[in-house]
């Protein structure tokens, strides 16, 4: 007995050692199982793509049990988490997604080659179908016949992945060879700097077609990495890890590595809450430069997608005594709303006429649904109006929550994740990480009063923001709805064309509406770290497992 009293004692003095330990032989163990899968593929397939394991899952092998050291032992505070982790986590689902895997992210890639190429002073115009046309590389267009290979579009193959090895590191293979390439005008052209920028030092530096791609999608990640860690930075402390979660939502990560104007939506709706949230819960006084930034963010983000322009009027969860101002808060909203208004006008003033256009006309103006409906269509019948978006109110609702696991080629994590997701997000929109700052405090040898501060208690949440921040995600919600009509043919019950990623920015909004709910009887915030941090890494190796 006293020997396995001493056993039990010893294993408890070192069990954080033996926790990494553990971690690296459970690592080990996925590493042998992808390894055979790659063996058998070079058996039947010919070709070995042993180089790329070793890409993947050496970092994956030191980063799973390494963050778990940083994050549970060493309490390390949440931006510096999320840095590591996104930027680990980031480049490996980069890696294993190819490019055009993501939603439509052919055209979102040819735009950031359009801007790249306008950029460097290449010819360019408007086709008879309204398209962006212009003299590119004939090796950027992803067709076989013009260029070394062709991508695969909405998915990764084993064919994807021998390209990428084949020509990661070429340079152009036909110097001077041009041709005319078109895409479809969406989105704004600020929405695409971070990977056209990429593109652009590929071409004075005449990459070939794969490691353009990649140093596209490598700049779409840094821009998306660095602009949550200042969002996590200045996010309250009590929001910390709410925001660092989000951003570490494999879906919302996944995403970031790709050429999708997503990233650009994501991280400027999530800077606007997280600045919104430390003026109405830290900020002792909301000051000229505040209210600066609050109109820049909110008249860059209001053209990006109309359906998120309610954003713009977060501010409200801000006290009145805060403001300059008696009732400024009024002034706010009205200044916003012309604000926003005059910025979709200059940055897509196009594309508001034409939905505009199609969605009061007789029938739809868009070539792909012909016999969809209209806004008009639906007025002219209540009925048949009420029946359609009623049913379709609770019948998407679930998506909502449904974000992370996406749609058949987003995800290959199990749907029950997404709700494991969304109820960690909500227990975790009020932890203070107290535990973690007192333990930094100690680490750090700071004055002894460190801790008894980081012990303070926080202030509650407002009833106030509860109901505004549901109002807000309500009024989103059912913009999207109203934004599908255009996809859905007439005849439908149900609205179609509606994503989980379309919601994405919803989420904080509604942890923060519901917070307080559920009360977790200790700080959940640093496990919750790692168990996303976990969930990446299982997205990693079921994604490359399920190619191979």
């Amino acid at each position: 007995m006293s020997n396995s009293n001493a056993f039990l004692g010893w294993a408890h003095t070192h069990r954080n050692p033996l926790i990494v330990a553990g971690l690296v032989c459970i690592c080990l163990g996925i590493d042998v199982v992808a390894l055979r899968s790659v063996q058998d593929y070079a058996l039947t397939g010919g070709f070995s793509f042993l180089g790329l394991f070793l890409i993947i899952f050496i970092p994956f092998t030191i980063a799973v049990p390494a963050l778990w050291y940083l994050i549970v032992v060493r309490k390390m505070r949440q931006e510096l988490v999320f840095l590591i982790a996104a930027t680990v986590f980031g480049l490996l689902l980069m890696l294993v997604r190819t490019p055009y895997t993501w939603f439509d992210e052919n055209d979102h890639a040819y735009l950031a080659i359009y801007y790249s190429d306008v950029a460097l002073g290449a010819e360019h115009g408007v086709n008879e179908d309204g398209q962006l046309t212009w003299t590119g590389r004939a090796e950027d267009a992803n067709n076989a016949a013009l260029s070394p290979g062709a991508f695969s579009y909405h998915k990764t193959s084993v064919d994807d992945y021998r390209l990428m090895v084949e020509h990661f590191f070429t340079l152009e293979q036909n110097p001077g060879q041009t041709t005319t390439l078109a895409v479809d005008d969406t989105g704004v052209f600020y929405q695409y700097i971070p990977s056209a920028l990429g593109v652009t030092i590929a071409h004075l530096l005449h990459w070939g077609k794969v490691p353009t791609l990649y140093l596209g999608k490598l700049f779409s990640l840094a821009f998306f990495v660095l602009m949550m860690y200042l969002t996590i930075k200045i996010a309250p402390q009590r929001f910390k890890t709410l925001m660092a979660l989000l951003g570490l939502i494999p879906f919302i990560l996944s995403s970031a590595g790709t050429f999708s104007y997503d990233t650009t939506i994501n991280v400027l709706s999530f800077f606007l809450i997280a600045f919104v949230l430390r003026l109405a819960y830290e900020s002792k006084r909301v000051r000229a430069r505040d209210i600066v930034l609050l109109a820049i963010i909110g008249t860059l983000l209001a053209p990006l997608k109309f359906v998120y322009f309610p954003l713009v009027f977060l501010p409200l969860i801000i006290p009145g005594n805060k403001w300059p101002r008696p009732h400024f808060r009024i002034f706010w909203c009205l200044g916003m709303l012309i604000l926003g208004l005059c910025s979709i006008g200059l940055f897509s003033l196009h594309q508001t006429t034409t939905t505009v256009a199609g969605a009061t006309a007789d029938t739809s103006l868009d070539s792909y649904y012909p016999d969809a409906y209209t806004l008009k269509s639906l007025f002219a019948h209540p009925t048949s109006a009420l029946r359609v978006l009623g049913r379709s109110f609770f019948e998407h609702i679930g998506l909502i929550i449904d974000t992370n696991s996406g749609f058949t080629f987003s995800s290959r994590l199990p749907t029950w994740t997404s709700y494991l997701v969304f109820v960690l997000l909500v227990l975790n929109t009020g932890s203070n990480g107290n535990e973690g700052s007192a333990g930094r405090s100690s680490n750090a040898g700071n004055d002894s009063n460190a801790g008894s501060r980081a012990d303070k208690a926080l202030p509650t949440m407002r009833a106030s923001t509860r109901l505004i921040t549901l109002a807000l995600a309500s009024a989103i919600y059912v913009l999207v709805l109203l934004a599908s009509v255009s996809w859905t043919t007439v005849g439908a019950t149900l609205l179609m064309g509606i994503q989980g990623r379309y919601f994405i920015p919803l989420l904080p909004l509604l942890a923060l509406a519901i917070s307080g709910l559920i009360r977790p009887n200790k700080d959940l915030s640093y496990t919750s770290l790692y168990l996303f941090c976990c969930l990446n890494g299982m997205e990693v190796f079921f994604t490359f497992l399920s190619v191979i």
